[in-house]
Parts: C-alpha cells; structure tokens; sequence
C-alpha cells in the first residue's frame, strides 16, 4: 500500500510505503484463530468467574465496613447474620463454582439490604 500526503504551507510532498510486517504464513495465522476459537468457551468462563468473585468480594468488603462503622447501630442478631453470610461468601470464593458464589453473593446483597433498611428506620427514632 502506498500513501502520500503534501503539506499545504511548505508545498513539500511525503510518502510511504506500507507492506506486510508479521511475514506469517497464512497456516500460521489460520492455526491462531482455530486456537483463539477452541479456547473461547474457557476463557469466557474464567471471565464469568472472575466477575462474580469480583462482585462478591465488592458484597464482603461492604458488608464488612458497614458492621465495623455501625455496629452500634445495629441490633447484635443483625450483625451475627451478616457475619455467617460475610464467612459463608469467603468460603465458598475459596472452592465454589460459579453458581454457588452468586447464590453467596445474592444473599449477602440481601443482608446488606437489610443492614441498610435497619439503619435508616433506627435514625429515625
């Protein structure tokens, strides 16, 4: 491929020529893609399961400031809750699958809705 272009001001002309530059064969370049296509599935699934430990860590963290920041203002049964869901969420990131860490995760994200719900209807006493 070649290009040119002149400036304008100086009227002077540049030009270049673009050629191949990787100088794969094309077996080459067919085997990457047939690679790139037989690990797709995996390697969606590995996405998957780093978002949801991602999204469940997020949960845990929360969670976890929450009680450290509001405890005082929360009843001792509350807490206890969100601790076995807070532990029971590690846990399971350490060894479970997929569907276990978001089931972990959506019941936690439940709890801290309950956290917060508890919060706000206690300020306004």
């Amino acid at each position: 491929l070649n290009a040119s272009a002149k400036d304008l001001a100086t009227e002077r002309e540049t030009g270049m020529t673009i050629a191949r530059a990787s100088g794969l064969p094309d077996k080459a370049v067919e085997r990457a893609k047939a690679e790139a296509e037989q690990f797709a599935k995996a390697d969606a699934e590995r996405k998957a399961r780093a978002e949801a430990l991602n999204e469940a860590e997020s949960k845990v963290y929360q969670a976890e400031k929450l009680i450290r920041n509001y405890a005082n203002k929360l009843s001792p049964e509350t807490v206890r809750q969100t601790r076995l869901k807070v532990d029971a969420a590690r846990q399971i990131q350490a060894n479970g699958d997929i569907d276990e860490i978001k089931a972990a995760t959506e019941a936690l994200t439940q709890q801290l809705q309950v956290l917060g719900t508890q919060m706000y209807k206690d300020a306004g006493r």
